[in-house]
């Protein structure tokens, strides 16, 4: 029995080795993919040191071991702080474990912090319960969300919601019930070959509430990532849509800078960086279509009924675009919607 023991131990210390050595190997490769200021040594071994504790980690493929802890580097999550999690599937033709990566609120909400585009003051979700206080709406233009939660409250969940606060002072929200989640969940949440839901949603439907909240605002907003970078964010989702409909953040894709040498006065070269761009003259160019979330909808809508000089003027596709440019209806004047326009060329108001 002790022989076995030690045979075991020594099967697994031996695979630990060869994950460590794999993940690595791909940090070391793909230096390009990971984010400014990524402390490589520290993630490794932060991993190392949870996948440890995985049970049957001896019977999971190495190499998908590897990958799936990769993605967490790429969006510079932690998963010794559980910001994301490895969740293993048993393949049966393989006979073996597969790591799936997945994210947690936490790392959600700090990737939205950390790479998006308009600067970001903070990003949080909650969870609402039967006895807690949550109103939302919109006020003269603005939205604004009270909640005030029940204390020791261990009711039963009725909603889920998120909040994003830009250093602007300006912010979006999304707020969702649990129905809402329980569809999202029903027509799109991926299951092992067994047909089962991940452990997750079985044991932490808190979390993922909070998650799905989390991942549906998140459309809103442009995100500065790399295409390795999108791969992971879509692959650590919880849901899966068979429709081809991209779940989870806008990307705005960062192509690598490239070296093109230009001929100048006859024998002088200059480097001029430029980014790669390939056309097709047969393709027709579309523009692209900004999304309109819930309260843009309702801050239009508003601005519609107004009285003022300056909105009345306006029209339905100035009100959009003026939604979409700055946000803070309320405290426009007839002078600044003048000027505004004036900037962008719309010939709206006189």
């Amino acid at each position: 029995m002790s022989n076995d023991k030690q045979q075991i131990a020594q099967i697994k210390t031996n695979h630990l080795a060869q994950i460590n050595n794999n993940l690595k190997k791909r940090l070391s490769e793909k230096l390009s993919a990971l984010p400014e200021r990524f402390n490589s040594e520290r993630f490794l071994h932060n991993c190392m040191a949870v996948i440890k504790s995985i049970d049957n980690i001896e019977k999971t493929d190495s190499t998908s071991v590897a990958q799936a802890l990769f993605k967490g580097a790429v969006l510079d999550l932690d998963f010794f702080q559980k910001e994301c999690y490895v969740i293993p599937y048993w393949n049966k033709e393989t006979n073996m474990y597969e790591m799936n990566f997945q994210t947690d609120y936490k790392g959600e909400e700090k990737v939205v912090k950390r790479f998006a585009v308009k600067p970001v003051e903070n990003f949080y979700t909650g969870a609402v319960r039967e006895g807690d206080e949550f109103e939302y709406g919109i006020d003269r233009g603005k939205p604004y969300v009270n909640f005030k939660p029940k204390s020791f409250n261990d009711g039963d969940f009725i909603g889920f919601f998120a909040i994003c606060l830009y250093k602007d002072g300006s912010m979006e929200y999304e707020p969702m019930s649990v129905a809402e989640v329980d569809e999202i969940k029903g027509n799109y949440a991926k299951k092992n070959q067994s047909g089962e839901y991940s452990p997750a949603w079985r044991k932490s439907p808190g979390e993922m509430g909070r998650k799905t909240v989390s991942r549906r605002l998140s459309k809103h907003i442009p995100i500065n990532f790399n295409q390795e970078q999108v791969q992971a964010f879509e692959e650590g989702s919880h849901v899966e849509f068979h429709n081809n409909e991209v779940e989870g953040l806008k990307p705005i894709i960062t192509p690598e800078p490239i070296a093109q040498k230009t001929e100048m006065n006859g024998n002088q070269e200059t480097e001029l960086e430029t980014q790669e761009t390939e056309t097709n003259e047969n393709e027709e160019i579309k523009s692209e279509v900004k999304p309109i979330s819930q309260i843009q909808k309702q801050q239009i809508e508003d601005l519609k009924k107004r009285k003022d000089d300056w909105a009345m003027k306006l029209s339905p596709n100035d009100l959009e675009e003026w939604v979409f440019d700055t946000g803070n209806v309320d405290e426009m004047t007839f002078e600044g919607a003048q000027n505004w326009l004036s900037a962008l060329g719309v010939k709206g108001i006189k």
